[in-house]
């Protein structure tokens, strides 16, 4: 409507009505750009936390899977550590129990024999 008015006022001859026009027209072109501008913020304010929301709620989420997990893995490394310290004392018992076989096996027939 605003570039109609200017395009009439343009070619309008007396100065003053042409002077007005342009003035109304300028001011109609503002009007409209002011209340489209609101609108786009209008929008955007509304549009933008719910989709912040969103992305804080993925978030806080993904924290919780992640030390959920850490937690998960924590456990198996400690269960994984003692289950390692009882093979290896289990081991050092029976490198103790087969040289004392050996030893008594040598301390009374020289040596233990495989059997045929």
């Amino acid at each position: 409507m605003a570039h109609i008015l200017l395009t009439v006022v343009l070619t309008a001859k007396p100065v003053d009505i042409r002077n007005v026009s342009v003035a109304v027209a300028l001011l109609i072109e503002s009007a409209t750009l002011e209340e489209l501008a609101n609108s786009f913020m209008e929008q955007i304010t509304i549009k933008v936390p719910s989709q912040i929301k969103d992305v804080a709620s993925k978030l806080h989420t993904s924290a919780d899977f992640a030390a959920a997990v850490d937690s998960r893995q924590a456990e198996a490394l400690l269960a994984l550590n003692k289950a390692t310290m009882k093979l290896t004392d289990t081991t050092l018992a029976l490198e103790v129990v087969t040289a004392s076989a050996k030893a008594l096996a040598n301390t009374l027939g020289g040596g233990l024999e495989s059997p045929s």
